[in-house]
């Protein structure tokens, strides 16, 4: 831990001297290239050792607080270091997390909420060493998963909401009969699918595509396979009224049923305001709840940013031939799942498959399914999806929108050849399979609440 340098501005100077602990922390007065490079010149430390550049600062409520990287390339830091800003932390359990603005008065700096925020930063990176190295883009099109969570103006992130949401998301009362939940078919404790290639729903009604995983869906602009919901909240209300899901025959319904459990109009009226039990608000906390599932910590983070020798030699052969293969033509990005940023509802998709014919391909009747087509009704549509997330993907079997595939393994020589008209060797197979397995992280844990 000790030739790790992280690169702090000010005023978290006082506050981060507190909490070094075992790093080398050293702090610049700004957020420009030059001061970056005074201070490490000051230090007496070489831009490439590096790790990672923290950016602190307090601005008045409501700014933006986008990281930059520029100014830490721009003194000459390599381009695979990231940034993060530290902003107001949230405590979801075991893993602190930045995800807000830091709210304080334009000139009085409340420096506990300042050493909070610092330490617990460099209480996960010595946790996790990947888990926060995320911000910046990388050579390559890959870059570490982010742990900072946007949450929607008209949505901020409360604890209060998250416990709110948390119960409403294990509630089977939701559901026509009381016995479907949203974690009947994201299930916290299967890495937030169910496993099956198809949900069950109420009175076991069959769904026609596979669920995804709930995990890091707070990154994803568009939800569900088509890309028919922008946004958490309006994919939090689609399952509730579908007939093969949760079966309630309207959203009404679903609002009486919550306002008929006395502990969740009290719950509503703290979170919301009197008399706030709506649609919308039910699934504004159950989004809320959902933007605090993030994973952490993959193997793959620790390479790209902490320890080159973190990956075998078999998992190191994967990586290149996912580039070789052409993987990345779709599977880019911090979460493996298209090219960051894009606008709020702008998913990322590709058609798939876009080579059917090979008998390899079409014994897996992925052209049965019509794609994003069944929710735009645009030809051009037809068999498009959202290309999903890879992280964590070696524990969400089975495999594509019908979940066709059981293996990991049998979904990469399937990939290769109806993406890219690729036949794998068995060596690539298993290395590609070696190497998606290092983008599995750490989930928090979740136990299921008590209900009101």
């Amino acid at each position: 831990m000790n030739s790790r340098a992280v690169v702090l501005c000010n005023p978290v100077r006082t506050a981060i001297d507190t909490y070094g602990g075992s790093f080398n922390v050293v702090c610049a007065p700004d957020l420009g290239a030059t001061a970056i490079r005074e201070t490490l010149k000051r230090a007496g430390l070489a831009a490439d050792k590096v790790q990672a550049l923290v950016m602190g600062h307090v601005i008045q409520a409501g700014a933006k607080m986008n990281p930059d990287r520029q100014a830490g390339i721009a003194a000459g830091l390599p381009m695979e270091v990231p940034a993060l800003r530290v902003n107001r932390v949230y405590d979801s359990g075991a893993q602190a997390i930045a995800i807000a603005a830091l709210k304080v008065n334009r000139r009085e700096i409340e420096m506990n909420a300042i050493k909070m925020a610092c330490a617990a930063v460099l209480s996960a990176l010595m946790a996790s060493p990947g888990a926060l190295l995320a911000q910046g883009g990388m050579r390559g099109g890959m870059g570490g998963m982010s742990t900072n969570v946007q949450a929607p103006a008209d949505n901020p992130i409360t604890p209060e909401k998250v416990e709110l949401g948390k119960q409403l998301y294990f509630d089977g009362r939701l559901s026509k009969d009381g016995t479907i939940s949203c974690n009947s078919c994201h299930d916290l404790s299967a890495a937030g699918a169910d496993t099956k290639a198809v949900s069950t729903g109420v009175g076991g009604a069959q769904g026609a595509r596979n669920s995804p995983t709930v995990w890091n869906s707070a990154f994803h602009n568009a939800q569900f396979w088509d890309g028919r919901a922008g946004s958490l909240e309006e994919q939090a209300k689609g399952p509730l009224v579908n007939p093969v899901e949760m079966a309630m025959p309207s959203v009404d319904a679903v609002v009486a049923r919550v306002k008929a459990v006395p502990g969740y109009v009290k719950q509503f009226d703290k979170v919301f305001g009197p008399n706030s039990v709506t649609i919308d608000n039910i699934a504004k906390a159950i989004a809320t709840y959902e933007r605090t599932l993030v994973s952490t910590g993959s193997k793959f983070d620790s390479f790209r940013f902490v320890d080159k020798g973190a990956l075998t030699e078999q998992e190191w052969q994967g990586f290149q031939a996912f580039r070789q293969v052409g993987c990345v033509q779709c599977h880019m990005g911090p979460d493996f799942s298209g090219p960051p940023p894009l606008a709020r509802g702008a998913g990322f998709y590709q058609k798939f498959p876009r080579f059917p014919d090979s008998p390899l391909v079409s014994g897996y009747k992925l052209l049965e399914d019509q794609g994003r087509y069944t929710a735009t009704g645009r030809d051009a549509d037809r068999h498009v999806y959202r290309v999903p997330s890879l992280r964590n993907v070696k524990e969400t079997a089975p495999y594509f929108h019908n979940g066709s595939a059981a293996t990991l393994e049998e979904a990469v020589r399937v990939c290769a050849k109806g993406g890219n008209n690729r036949d794998l060797t068995p060596g690539e197979v298993k290395a590609l399979a070696a190497f998606l397995g290092t983008l599995s992280g750490t989930f928090p844990e979740q136990k299921a609440p008590k209900l009101p």
